[in-house]
């Protein structure tokens, strides 16, 4: 390829760079960045670990993590030297594996912790796994001959296994991620496939199936020594390191993830180097960073003056802010240069743009899903988590967001339980209501009393999920909310909505006026209507990619009685209108309902421009099943029925294929 010169055995490229020497291998692998920023780093925080007794660690909550809403696998690396202010940026949500990077191995299989581990990761562990997120722990080895040692002796592996597991055991973790990069070439393929069978039979003989065995995988296979798909059936998964074309070996500028353009690119990676290998046990790194160089001009992929570093998206997003971007016909990547001191540079970062083009590869080839390298990269920026969320994160069309028929549910709070609540006192109560009901077996009731010492007027915020945006249902923005209540009142009382957008605050509705009649009413609330503003931190729209249900709230004039308040099916639904407008660039294939499903499922979808569509289900492992739509379509929204006849119990695929691009998804058949 022309970013990385392919050498002959004895050939050696030296570059001074930000992160020390960097050698190309003979057969054209270059030190991954992986290890490139672990060496790096190490200068700065020698390994600090904290030997007092481990913090309080929970498990995971396998209910939270059942009841997810990610259509596949989001698998993101944090590595430890982003570990203090990366996750106060993270959308558990939009997350399925945290990979801890990492522990390092010694050739005997004795490991050594992470800095700062375990106290500066327990916070972030606990929020992880109260949200069904599995948190695994990544293991690092880039010595091939102390790699050698280790897979090659029984003795050494099994150390390292009981090491691995008693760790696990220890700290509550979900699974081990093995990235070991550069192995000897006699050891790629049968060698490191046999240890990687080891270790997954064992942790999940002594630990559970559930527990996740996963190895990071080069993006490309020089010299087909690997045996990518025996390596996949090896373990419970591969994350592929998509990226690390360019870097500071290169001769020239460059992108490090390009789409296209290179004899090697992510698009061979996906198709040719991994394409034998079981799509349900692929995951699709992708890069949160990039590169700079000095270059000798300002021409596309201009030859190297010298590497100047690596360059994380929240460095390079200013960059393009300063100096422009440029979109690369030939990579699929965006690109910008600028002059300074009569001397030429390039820099080289994805974007969403670029990202999402390698999430069409993920979709249109079904993979298990994709991650990245690496969390924190793209700091308090909300481009890719948005991207994501649009790509992975299952909206619902409608939705029963509270029914009451059991309990008060996600509103189990005490009336007084929001500091933003005033005016009525700690006398107030909420209860199950079975008698005054709209829907189903119960209602949610409210009594509210005043608080006599206080003449503020009453206002009372009842937290969904006691304000959790990650425990509450997400949504679309191009929908409506609607609120079922009763009440027997005077005038003058009023409702609103507030919810959280991911955007950074919460945005609160308009209040309208409630009808105290004693009977049921429906106030619904526009989503992407203008009667918007900022309740928290806000800027009065709720235009993030993912809304929650934050709280209703009620006010009242101040007053001495008690106001009885009954409210039930508090409902989501979408606007199928705004969909169609707010379309990506071509057509939407959503997730069929029910799913899982058990004889009969739907298959939505949207287009956008006329012309040709198809939809085929295939099975887990790419075999053509069905035709279920072949034909002319304009646009709009539409839908097919499945049936399952005599097929087995499983996941398949549905693909949707029309004019510019195609889409697909799993659902679950379960007899």
């Amino acid at each position: 390829m022309k970013g990385i010169q392919i050498k002959t055995m004895n050939m050696i490229l030296v570059c001074l760079c930000l992160f020390g020497i960097d050698i190309l291998r003979a057969d054209g692998d270059a030190p991954g960045i992986h290890q490139q920023q672990w060496e790096y780093y190490q200068q700065f925080e020698k390994e600090k670990i904290f030997t007092e007794s481990a913090p309080d660690i929970i498990p995971l909550d396998k209910t939270a993590a059942s009841s997810r809403y990610l259509k596949k696998d989001v698998f993101g690396y944090l590595p430890y030297w982003e570990r203090t202010t990366a996750p106060q940026h993270f959308q558990y949500t939009l997350l399925s594996q945290i990979a801890v990077f990492g522990w390092t191995v010694s050739p005997t299989g004795n490991l050594s912790p992470p800095s700062g581990w375990p106290y500066d990761w327990a916070a972030m562990i606990n929020n992880a796994h109260k949200y069904g997120v599995k948190v695994v722990m990544c293991m690092i080895e880039f010595d091939e001959d102390e790699m050698h040692t280790l897979i090659t002796s029984q003795t050494n592996t099994l150390n390292f296994i009981n090491h691995v597991i008693s760790e696990m055991e220890t700290y509550q973790l979900d699974g081990v991620n093995i990235d070991f990069e550069g192995p000897k070439n006699e050891d790629r393929g049968a060698v490191i496939n046999t240890f990687m069978k080891q270790l997954t039979d064992s942790v999940h003989t002594r630990l559970g199936p559930e527990y996740e065995v996963s190895f990071a995988g080069p993006a490309v296979n020089w010299s087909d020594r690997w045996d990518l798909a025996g390596l996949a059936d090896a373990c419970d998964y591969i994350f592929i390191m998509g990226y690390s074309f360019w870097g500071s070996w290169s001769s020239t500028a460059g992108p490090t993830a390009p789409l296209s353009g290179t004899s090697n690119n992510i698009t061979t990676t996906v198709t040719d180097d991994y394409g034998d290998a079981d799509p349900d046990k692929i995951i699709l790194g992708v890069p949160y960073y990039g590169n700079r160089w000095q270059t000798v001009d300002d021409s596309e992929g201009s030859a190297k003056v010298e590497y100047i570093g690596s360059l994380f998206y929240r460095s390079a997003k200013d960059l393009y802010t300063q100096h422009g971007k440029i979109w690369s016909s030939t990579y699929k990547v965006p690109w910008g240069k600028y002059l300074s001191d009569q001397k030429w540079y390039q820099f080289w970062c994805d974007d969403a743009q670029s990202l999402g083009l390698k999430y069409d590869l993920v979709e249109d080839h079904a993979l298990r899903g994709s991650g990245m390298w690496a969390l924190g990269y793209d700091g308090a920026n909300m481009e890719f988590w948005n991207l994501l969320a649009e790509w992975y994160y299952d909206f619902p069309r409608e939705e029963i967001l509270a029914a009451f028929d059991d309990s008060l549910g996600i509103f189990n709070t005490h009336p007084t339980y929001s500091g933003s609540t005033s005016g009525i006192s700690g006398d107030s109560y909420a209860v199950h209501d079975t008698i005054q009901v709209y829907s189903g077996t119960g209602s949610g009731q409210w009594v509210l009393k005043d608080d006599a010492t206080s003449t503020s007027d009453w206002q009372v915020r009842i937290l969904s999920h006691k304000g959790d945006r990650f425990l509450n249902r997400g949504f679309s923005p191009n929908g409506l909310v609607t609120v079922w209540l009763k009440t027997d009142t005077p005038a003058g009382k009023s409702i609103a909505l507030i919810v959280d957008d991911m955007a950074g605050g919460t945005e609160i509705s308009d209040a309208q006026a409630i009808i105290g009649d004693g009977a049921w009413h429906a106030y619904q609330f526009d989503l992407s209507g203008e009667e918007w503003a900022s309740f928290s931190g806000g800027n009065g729209v709720p235009e993030g990619p993912i809304l929650t249900l934050d709280a209703v709230m009620l006010y009242s004039p101040d007053q001495p009685e008690d106001w009885v308040v009954n409210v039930d099916e508090i409902r989501y639904d979408i606007h199928e209108t705004k969909l169609i407008v707010g379309l990506p660039e071509g057509f939407e294939l959503h997730q069929n309902y029910p799913n899982p499903f058990n004889g009969e499922t739907v298959i939505p979808y949207t287009i956008r421009q006329a012309g040709p569509v198809t939809l085929n289900i295939y099975d887990i492992r790419g075999r053509f099943v069905q035709q279920l739509v072949h034909g002319y379509h304009t646009p709009g929204a539409y839908s097919a029925r499945f049936s399952s006849g005599n097929l087995a119990s499983g996941i398949y695929i549905y693909r949707l294929t029309g004019q510019e691009s195609s889409r697909s998804a799993r659902m679950i058949l379960l007899k």
